[in-house]
């Protein structure tokens, strides 16, 4: 298998693509010839690598790293240390996002829409060859839908109701409506059954395939309130006996972690994560740029072994900031890290929480404390009432997810306690900004 070998010609193209003026939307990719790039195996495995490089090639975007900070900063898991100094990233802190805030434009919005635009390039592509083997049509449709209904998880989740560019031209997005989260959803679940049935089991985690699928479907059937679905689908991973949960926390986030579902492989470089760079101070003297906000760093239970393994502290100037430490790699050296999507801690909490809303109390409760104890916590008694199990999953999905791609952000506004929790701590919270404003050129 070709997958690390690369169309020179469609490689040129995105790495121009990513250094024009930032104002720029850059040129469709569609409008490249799909005969150049599916005329056959090795130059299909080429594009859809391609675009993978792609993704990773530029920091602190939309799924490199964007979702995790800027949302991180939203909610209450990040400060930005160097305030007024970048005025477009306060906003996200101050939750008062403008309509020309280019982060928010270029970053998030047109960089998913750019990624969606080039999977969907894929699976026409595929769909148009006569020279591409049936298998790997297969394969690479099923590995851009699954692409596809990530990026559209996090922009609904982001936004709320998006365009649904499911085919066409990346121009088209601002001639199409902007369509309700249930109706994003709709379109995720069918891309994600369509991927579940085309993609197989036998590969690594560095590729989308059938566990993946199920991992991103348990969380939109959480999102939709549909427990028993969730509750199976987040099975299907447990009882997949693929993944294991590590007992040592350093080992969740390498590259080699037993827990990881999916992952995405940073371009080699001068660093390996988004993350490890820009949480982890350049050294031991200096100020981390984007901080633990006292609501994590605070929030762990005596004894919880995530503050002492996640979280590190620095002494600056007499003042100690705690930063976020889940990846240990500031740089390219050892040890090897990557872009961790989805892990099976996840899984559990999820299932944790559609057994809670089941009725099944001790089911819940057996989930939760496979996930404590892994922390060094005690299990919860199985006493515990319904309340008193939800306030559990809150904590947990808290402590175990916290600055890790926007998972905080969503799950408050998914509890509807986002105006409850950050309106004490960021001086009054207006509901109206718990979505991103839709860029002003859509």
């Amino acid at each position: 298998m070709i997958r690390n070998r690369f169309s020179i010609f469609l490689l040129c193209f995105l790495l121009c693509s990513a250094c024009k003026k930032s104002s720029q939307v850059e040129e469709p990719i569609l409008n490249i010839s799909l005969t150049d790039h599916f005329a056959n195996d090795s130059t299909a495995q080429a594009t859809l690598a391609g675009v993978y490089t792609n993704i990773m090639s530029r920091p602190k975007c939309f799924l490199n790293g964007g979702v995790t900070l800027f949302a991180g900063l939203s909610a209450d898991e990040l400060w930005t240390s160097n305030y007024e100094a970048n005025s477009y990233e306060d906003e996200f802190f101050d939750n008062d996002i403008g309509t020309g805030n280019s982060i928010n434009s270029e970053n998030l919005w047109q960089t998913a829409f750019r990624h969606i635009n080039q999977f969907n390039y894929c699976i026409e592509g595929v769909k148009q060859s006569g020279n591409v083997s049936p298998e790997l049509k297969r394969r690479i449709t099923g590995e851009a839908k699954f692409m596809r209904a990530l990026c559209f998880y996090y922009l609904t989740n982001l936004y709320g109701k998006v365009p649904l560019l499911i085919s066409g031209d990346y121009e088209q997005i601002r001639n199409l409506p902007l369509s309700e989260m249930d109706k994003v959803y709709d379109q995720i679940i069918k891309d994600l059954k369509a991927a579940d049935s085309l993609l197989n089991n036998d590969v690594l985690n560095i590729y989308p395939s059938r566990m993946p699928c199920q991992a991103l479907l348990a969380q939109v059937y959480l999102h939709r309130n549909e427990w028993k679905k969730a509750a199976d689908a987040s099975s299907t991973v447990i009882d997949s006996g693929k993944y294991k949960l590590e007992t040592d926390l350093n080992q969740v986030f390498l590259s080699q972690s037993k827990e990881t579902i999916f992952q995405l492989v940073p371009v080699p470089g001068s660093i390996q994560t988004v993350e490890g760079n820009i949480f982890i101070p350049s050294s031991k003297t200096d100020k981390p740029s984007y901080p633990l906000h006292y609501s994590i760093r605070d929030g762990f239970e005596p004894g919880d072994q995530r503050k002492d393994n996640w979280t590190k502290p620095q002494l600056y100037y007499g003042f100690t900031y705690h930063f976020p430490y889940k990846y240990k790699s500031r740089s390219a050296s050892q040890p090897k890290e990557n872009n961790i999507v989805l892990r099976l801690a996840q899984q559990y909490l999820i299932r944790a929480e559609a057994r809670m809303k089941m009725g099944d109390l001790a089911g819940c409760a057996s989930d939760l404390n496979t996930i404590r104890n892994r922390a060094g916590l005690p299990s919860l008694p199985l006493s515990y009432t319904e309340q008193q199990l939800m306030n559990a999953i809150e904590q947990e999905n808290k402590v175990e997810f916290f600055a890790e791609w926007g998972h905080r952000w969503i799950d408050l506004k998914r509890w509807g306690k986002i105006v409850e929790v950050l309106a004490p701590l960021k001086g009054g919270f207006d509901a109206r900004a718990q979505l991103y404003p839709i860029p002003l050129w859509y």
